[in-house]
């Protein structure tokens, strides 16, 4: 492990010296790799721990008391939130100070999380959270870009955006190769073009779909330092786990050109109807569950309902998901120690909240069917209609990830008990306390007993 990467866990565990302390502010300083490489954990903690005001304002930094401190037998891993709150001085401490020259010149209905950004502003450094809506910012580089919800990005420069979740369309009529994006599975740099990326996180990769629609780009892998161009009409899939890995591209289907001439001067996504091929948002709106619930006004109002349920759960366990990825302790303190919290947290609200999802069907939990087409052709073998229809799958899927997700706070929450049992009733005491420590522990076997219960509901519950 390197010198810096050694201090940083001294300052998490509270075990840092002040000379130390203030040498690690040096190589937070110094070194931008290694402050990007805690961008993630800022990101993780702002959202679950709040600790990012509305206004995007960084609470202060806790002063590290340097004073010996008296080991205990029984010590919770109360560190957490200070850390976060040290991660969060780092980043806005160290950031440049030149204003961003990328400013906000237009919004669409958006609704921001965290720091919210108003018409004319210049875009800040730091992660944003654009839930909902859409928004336009405008490079210097003479690139216009338009973001549509749900995404996460980050302006790193004035010719840089880092899209970590999200839709991007890209309109560059500056110098080529004065502008790029880059994602999780790799970089894609502009030639003066248009063309359009919806970056999805899967549960173990990353997938990058992007359509050139108009003149060409470049895609750069840092891994293998390679690099491959693509023209007007192609589409491609980039897979990927981050940008310090090997990555896979594959090309799609060709746009036929004249659905990429008729796209609207303005890069959004809508697209022609006569290609959906050519379309990743209307491929992913148009689901077999639209099928099966048509005409049943009363499913169709449930579901949506218990979708909106589900995506909010996938919200913060997918944020849990990328922390255990990039989590790493030399102290031998293991992820379900450490996220502890907000582990039990979210086991809290799925069990004391306001859902009783022992009653959720499997088909609204998970997906049970896929879009399958029939064919109808002419005489001479020529394809005239296409109709959809619902296929049933033989093993349910994830779909919207409700079963999926309640299925992993379950593994989470037991991991934490099991390692509540094996040291001691104590263990999560801030006094040591096995008869408090016992408690916690009942309550919390309570709520295994409950999410357990759910689970086998909705898998049973096959209505």
């Amino acid at each position: 492990m390197k010198r810096e990467e050694e201090l940083v866990w001294k300052l998490i565990d509270q075990d840092i010296s002040e000379p130390e302390f203030q040498r690690l502010q040096e190589f937070f300083a110094e070194s931008k790799e290694l402050r990007g490489y805690y961008q993630h954990c800022l990101e993780t903690h702002a959202v679950l721990e709040s600790h990012v005001a509305p206004d995007g304002k960084a609470q202060p930094l806790p002063t590290p008391s340097f004073e010996p401190v008296e080991e205990t037998k029984s010590k919770p891993p109360a560190w957490l939130g200070w850390a976060a709150a040290a991660l969060i001085f780092v980043y806005f401490g160290t950031s440049t100070d030149s204003p961003s020259k990328v400013s906000l010149v237009s919004m669409d209905q958006a609704d921001w999380r965290g720091t919210e950004v108003v018409i004319g502003a210049p875009i800040p450094d730091r992660f944003l959270h654009l839930k909902n809506g859409s928004i336009e910012m405008q490079f210097p580089t003479k690139t216009s870009v338009i973001i549509n919800g749900p995404a996460f990005f980050q302006v790193l420069d004035d010719q840089s955006l880092e899209m970590i979740e999200g839709k991007v369309a890209v309109n560059h009529e500056g110098e080529p190769g004065s502008f790029r994006l880059l994602t999780p599975a790799g970089k894609l740099n502009d030639l003066g073009t248009r063309f359009t990326a919806f970056i999805e996180n899967l549960e173990d990769s990353t997938k990058v779909h992007t359509e050139v629609l108009e003149g060409k780009i470049e895609f750069v892998n840092s891994f293998s330092k390679q690099s491959s161009i693509f023209n007007a009409g192609e589409s491609l899939v980039i897979t990927g786990t981050h940008r310090k890995a090997n990555s896979h591209v594959s090309l799609a289907e060709k746009a036929d050109q004249g659905a990429v001439e008729n796209e609207s001067e303005q890069g959004t996504f809508d697209q022609n109807p006569n290609h959906p091929k050519t379309s990743i948002e209307n491929q992913a709106e148009f689901k077999a569950i639209d099928l099966m619930l048509e005409g049943n006004l009363k499913a169709q109002i449930k579901y949506s309902m218990v979708e909106a349920i589900a995506e909010s759960i996938d919200q913060k366990a997918m944020v849990l998901v990328e922390a255990e990825k990039a989590f790493s302790s030399n102290q031998g303190i293991s992820f379900a120690e450490a996220a502890m919290p907000e582990i039990e947290a979210m086991a809290h609200s799925l069990v004391e909240g306001y859902v009783d999802f022992s009653k959720i069907s499997l088909w609204e939990a998970s997906k049970t069917a896929e879009i399958a087409w029939r064919e109808n052709k002419d005489s001479e073998g020529k394809l005239i209609s296409r109709i959809p229809y619902a296929n049933r799958l033989n093993t349910p899927e994830k779909g919207n990830r409700l079963l999926h997700n309640l299925e992993q706070i379950k593994l989470w929450l037991q991991t934490v008990h099991d390692i509540h049992e094996e040291k001691g009733m104590g263990w999560v005491s801030s006094f040591g306390c096995p008869e408090d420590g016992k408690l916690i522990f009942d309550n919390r076997n309570k709520k295994l007993f409950a999410i357990s219960h759910a689970i086998e509901s909705i898998k049973s519950n096959l209505e």
